[in-house]
């Protein structure tokens, strides 16, 4: 997540997650929707639960970020979103340790439920504002 995007914004539905990630100097909004991790789920072959696994064991390599962030940032821009093997040249590019959070982080969002892990979110921000919670 980028320091100057909010933590949650309010979209049609209700209160989601923003979840961002930069790759090659610009900033995505990555969606965790339906059809989104649907296809994660289909193109690697695990459920989410065993994909969160991965990547909290960091057992995850560049096929699983690559695949999450581009079925995040295709849910947001449609067409108009890089192909999937740009992001997965970004994504070596960058580096797994800067860019699997944001991949972690849209998994969570799916298995907690969107509103809830917007509300914590922002409950980590404001704890880190006042400076109660380590950077």
């Amino acid at each position: 997540m980028t320091a100057d995007a909010p933590a949650t914004e309010s979209r049609p539905g209700g209160l989601e997650p923003r979840i961002d990630v930069t790759l090659g100097g610009r900033t995505y909004d990555l969606v965790p929707s339906f059809g989104a991790l649907v296809r994660i789920e289909q193109a690697l072959g695990a459920g989410l639960g065993a994909l969160l696994l991965r990547f909290l064991k960091r057992e995850h390599g560049v096929t699983d970020t690559a695949r999450i962030l581009y079925e995040g940032i295709v849910a947001r821009l449609g067409n108009a979103a890089p192909d999937y093997e740009a992001v997965g040249a970004l994504v070596v590019r960058e580096g797994l340790d800067a860019v699997s959070p944001a991949a972690l982080d849209l998994l969570a969002a799916a298995l907690r439920g969107l509103e809830r892990f917007a509300a914590e979110k922002a409950e980590d921000g404001e704890r880190a504002a006042e400076g109660s919670v380590a950077p």
